[in-house]
């Protein structure tokens, strides 16, 4: 990514959930989980709920519900996906928060929505 091109808080939150899902493919969840955190009250300040939503999606698929804080965020997203009536989202959302934890090591997994989707696939090592 050209750094002339792309600048602003909302880039570094953006930047901020994709190494923090990168950290919950490679196994380490306790620093994915303070990443996303991270990302999302950075989104908060700067009033940008959809993000905030999407990235939450992307931390239930990667981390799974099982986490008091990612279950807390999920329902918080759920609300406002519905609010702005994002169905698609929230039948992902409800998708995601029905799967297991994480995805084995070597498993292709999508990631995020719409046009911020992308297929990664977890490695160990």
């Amino acid at each position: 990514m050209d750094a002339t091109m792309y600048r602003g808080e909302a880039l570094g939150r953006d930047l901020q959930g994709l190494a923090a899902g990168i950290d919950a493919l490679g196994g380490n969840r306790s620093v994915a989980l303070a990443q996303f955190r991270e990302a999302l009250t950075g989104y908060r300040v700067l009033g940008l709920a959809f993000d905030e939503a999407l990235t939450v999606l992307d931390m239930v698929s990667l981390l799974g519900a099982d986490e008091p804080e990612v279950l807390t965020a999920a329902e918080w997203a759920r609300g406002t996906l519905t609010h702005l009536g994002a169905k698609p989202l929230v039948d992902r959302l409800d998708t995601a928060m029905s799967q297991p934890s994480r995805a084995p090591a070597g498993a292709a997994m999508e990631i995020g929505s719409g046009a911020r989707s992308t297929s990664v696939t977890a490695t160990t090592g």
